[in-house]
């Protein structure tokens, strides 16, 4: 993977700054002993391998990632595959309920058609029925070309990269590049999930129903069909 190269504190040597490197730039980051960390990493990966004969069966706590409410969920994993979502109970955050978006998260990950690989474009030509031409690639080659165009960014004008995105607030992701942004040189970026939420489904919303979400009668409901929303 390659990286972007940006200069420290004066008369310090440079160091490497990878594509999702948060930290500042002007700070001198001493990294601390990971020796007991990686001895007690170890001892897992032994306890690990003596429990791999057995089935596996176990809850894990986590959060939902189907809209920025990321209610807190409990997953049950069998044998490493999921089989259940339901709400967590000891959250004050819905206490236990989730919208119908929440188990349907399970679908999201195992989408036949999910992509779980870079694709590169080969086709340049752009419009419409014109065949993208799709090749898949590794993830190193695709880390590498992406910090290969940053890097010529930044030497030529770091404020040339514009950063407009949804990503689910307040997730990792966003803190990630709202960081990210400042420590390359550029002030262009603007994340906020009205993107594709409050420029039409919230103000469609608000004119029909008083708010920014419709709510299901589900008491006096027999069935129910939800398409496309949370």
């Amino acid at each position: 993977m390659a990286a972007l190269t940006v200069n420290t504190q004066a008369g310090q040597p440079q160091r490497p700054l990878c594509l999702m490197d948060i930290a500042p730039c002007m700070l001198d980051l001493r990294l601390p002993d990971t020796s007991a960390l990686r001895a007690s990493k170890r001892g897992a990966l032994i306890r690990a391998k003596g429990r791999a004969s057995q089935p596996e069966d176990m809850w894990v706590a986590s959060a939902c990632g189907m809209c920025s409410s990321q209610c807190a969920i409990l997953v049950h994993r069998l044998n490493g595959v999921v089989s259940m979502i339901e709400g967590n109970p000891k959250s004050p955050l819905g206490m236990g309920r989730l919208c119908p978006g929440g188990p349907a998260g399970i679908q999201l990950l195992y989408d036949p058609y999910r992509v779980n690989h870079p694709l590169k474009r080969t086709n340049l030509e752009k419009g419409i029925g014109v065949d993208p031409r799709w090749q898949e690639i590794s993830w190193d080659e695709a880390l590498n070309s992406i910090a290969e165009k940053l890097r010529k960014v930044r030497a030529e004008d770091p404020r040339r990269l514009f950063l407009c995105g949804t990503p689910v607030s307040p997730s990792a992701l966003a803190f990630a590049l709202g960081a990210f942004m400042p420590a390359f040189g550029s002030p262009n970026s603007f994340i906020c999930e009205d993107h594709h939420g409050g420029n039409a489904q919230h103000i469609m919303a608000r004119r029909l129903h008083a708010s920014s979400a419709t709510h299901p009668d589900v008491a006096y409901c027999d069935y129910l069909l939800i398409f496309g929303c949370e």
